[in-house]
């Protein structure tokens, strides 16, 4: 049995690779993680035709390192873990510890910590890699110990392997899982009469750590006073267990389905226009080359992601040279409102997508204002579109109309009721016949009665036909007659 280290019965702060849901970026062969901080994005560039193309350091702007591992899963440092509480991915250090690293994936390669269980927990780590989750827990099949290759420090997420009580150079299968800040107890450096334990690994990312803290709350059994399994199990940790003396089920170990190595996923680069540009990665650069004369930027996109999720897409454009646009300016054709208009609603469009950064007022009854124009009569209104370029395009204007028409109008009129029982002469007052533009209207009578401006006089009974008229003006057009008919029946 693997000498195990000693249990941390206060509390720790956490300091280190991670705290509770901070993520862990994949690095392939360093110890140290650093936490992906705002970055720039990738700038456009020109790129000629005939030189040395474009060559971009992709590590000043992806957030995670790009694999630097072969991406055949053979030789790759990363191993997935699946488990009865989820998958996460483990990354190794063989620069750290070459041969520790080599003695781990011996066992992983060779499917020796497949259907393995978590045979201990305490308050500062749990620990794996000696028993299968069969009948009678039987021990892992175990290689030559390892030379002790201690330096990295015991943060919460690290991976250490355990060792025999007084030898430093015993490490075979089992290892453990720091699941608080342990540097002070278990580093070379530690003060405590401890041995110091190799880290040669850490648990990557939200998955992983989720993992850890999942591990470190749960309750434990001791299985040897309820079993006689031996005291190798006195402290083993127990999911969807009722506790106290209640039955445990194989069930209810957390258990290690399987550990495999897994391939980096490697970057790619894609250009949407790849007769004008290639692009490609090699190694941390991002290579584009022109092939041909492009008559629109070309948009490079680059997508990375890691084994744990983390997953970085950039995109950028460019060309081979400045580009021409032109600018589509139909004639517009209005009818006339003192109203203001949209300046910007005349169709002016750039052959570039990129939209009119100004128009102009260069002649013609209208006057610009805040934005809005305000057309003083009917009549031809010049104007100029400007669009002022960006780094790619060069700018370009051009001239066109707003051909302002006189606007039509309508007559409202209601309904007169027929008169009864009247006495003549009499007289009423016909005020009801509008313009919708507010013009003057006339009003003409026919029949047994006569109209002065609103005065109507009625001079006898019978049919009596009112039209109401709008001649209209220079700015609007005549409006279509509204006639009113009504009977009078005298007194008797």
């Amino acid at each position: 049995m693997k000498f195990s280290p000693p249990a941390l019965l206060h509390s720790l702060r956490i300091v280190g690779l991670a705290s509770l849901g901070a993520i862990i970026l994949l690095v392939s062969t360093e110890s140290a993680v650093t936490a992906a901080s705002t970055l720039p994005s990738i700038p456009d560039a020109i790129v000629p035709l005939g030189g040395k193309g474009l060559t971009v350091n992709l590590n000043k702007y992806i957030p995670f390192p790009l694999p630097q591992v072969s991406t055949n899963a053979t030789s790759s440092n990363t191993v997935l873990v699946s488990s009865s509480e989820g998958s996460f991915v483990i990354q190794l250090f063989p620069t750290n510890a070459p041969a520790t690293v080599a003695n781990f994936l011996n066992y992983v390669t060779n499917g020796l910590y497949n259907d393995m269980f978590i045979d201990r927990e305490t308050n500062n780590f749990f620990q794996t890699g000696g028993y299968l989750a069969n009948s009678g827990f039987p021990a892992i099949t175990n290689f030559a110990p390892v030379t002790n290759e201690a330096g990295l420090s015991n943060v919460k997420g690290t991976l250490a392997m355990l060792l025999d009580a007084t030898n430093p150079n015993s490490a075979t299968s089992q290892w453990f899982v720091n699941t608080t800040n342990n540097s002070a107890l278990y580093d070379k450096s530690n003060t405590n009469g401890n041995l110091p334990f190799t880290v040669f690994g850490q648990v990557l990312g939200t998955n992983g750590m989720a993992f850890v803290n999942t591990i470190a709350k749960l309750p434990t059994a001791n299985l040897n006073a309820l079993y006689s399994l031996g005291s190798a199990f006195e402290e083993v940790p127990l999911q969807g267990w009722a506790g106290g003396t209640n039955t445990v089920y194989y069930s209810n170990l957390v258990r290690i389905y399987q550990m495999q190595q897994v391939a980096l996923p490697a970057a790619s680069a894609t250009s949407s226009d790849p007769n004008s540009f290639s692009a490609s990665i090699q190694g941390n650069n991002l290579i584009v080359t022109p092939l041909s004369p492009s008559s629109s930027p070309v948009t490079i996109t680059v997508i990375a992601a890691d084994t744990n999720g983390n997953a970085s897409t950039l995109s950028f454009q460019v060309s081979t040279g400045k580009l021409r646009q032109a600018i589509n300016f139909p004639v517009t054709e209005i009818n006339y409102s003192p109203n203001s208009y949209n300046f910007f609603n005349t169709g002016a469009s750039a052959s570039s997508s990129l939209g009119i950064d100004y128009l102009a007022l260069k002649s013609g009854p209208a006057s610009f204002t805040g934005g809005l124009l305000y057309f003083k009569s009917p009549g031809v209104v010049t104007l100029t579109a400007t669009q002022s370029g960006n780094f790619f395009y060069d700018p370009a204007s051009a001239t066109s109309y707003i051909i302002v028409d006189r606007a039509p109008q309508n007559i409202t009129f209601p309904a007169i009721p027929n008169q009864t029982n009247f006495t003549v002469p009499y007289n009423m007052t016909i005020t009801n016949a509008t313009s919708s533009v507010g013009l003057p209207v006339s009003i003409s009578a026919a029949g047994p009665a006569r109209i002065a401006g609103t005065k109507l006089t009625i001079s006898g009974a019978g049919t009596i036909t009112l039209t109401a008229k709008q001649p209209g003006n220079p700015d609007y057009y005549s409006a279509t007659p509204v006639t009113n008919s009504f009977t009078v029946t005298l007194k008797q």
